[in-house]
């Protein structure tokens, strides 16, 4: 997963994914668990990010489409980050990013795009801070806000194409066209 063992003490998915005022309660066991596991430690550099498995936990809910659940573990650490540092303005990319894709999935589209552009100013704050770390270097970092600008657009351009509101297949649709975060 991110080229470390750390995958391998990386807690089971959650039973289910929560969605909120859906009617189902969040599975919390997993999310305690990997939170856990964020060090007592002085703040969050590059160095340390790249090596949390909260962190890493986070990657695998958004990539497994748990949302809500990522931005869960990844809140402390986005915490735990130095206040105005690189790290703490990409988690902040991140959180937003996975708020999208929960928004989107819950068709709300216009939320989705508004945190979508909220996720971009936050990732180009990380890479304009410098000093990203092997895995979301400066490159990695800009492609990732092109990414999630192209989906923005192309939300909007199923917005603008659909006769009334989007319907939930394609909202479905646009959030398996989110931007991947692992690198």
């Amino acid at each position: 997963m991110t080229g470390s063992d750390q995958s391998l003490r990386l807690p089971d998915l959650p039973t289910h994914a929560h969605r909120p005022g859906q009617g189902t309660a969040p599975d919390m066991a997993p999310l305690h668990a990997a939170k856990a596991l964020l060090p007592d430690a002085e703040a969050i550099d590059w160095a340390a990010l790249n090596q949390l498995v909260p962190f890493d936990y986070g990657l695998r809910l958004y990539e497994a489409r748990y949302f809500w659940e990522a931005h869960e573990v990844w809140e402390p650490v986005w915490l735990a980050a130095s206040p105005n540092s690189a790290p703490r303005c990409f988690l902040a990319g991140v959180i937003q990013l996975a708020n999208a894709a929960l928004k989107l999935s819950l068709v709300q589209p216009k939320a989705a795009r508004r945190l979508i552009a909220l996720s971009c100013q936050h990732v180009d704050e990380a890479r304009a801070r410098g000093a990203c770390g092997p895995r979301y270097d400066a490159q990695t970092l800009e492609a990732l806000a092109a990414a999630a600008r192209g989906w923005s657009t192309l939300i909007e351009a199923q917005e603008r194409a659909s006769d009334g509101p989007l319907g939930e297949a394609a909202a479905v649709a646009l959030v398996d066209a989110r931007p991947r975060l692992l690198v």
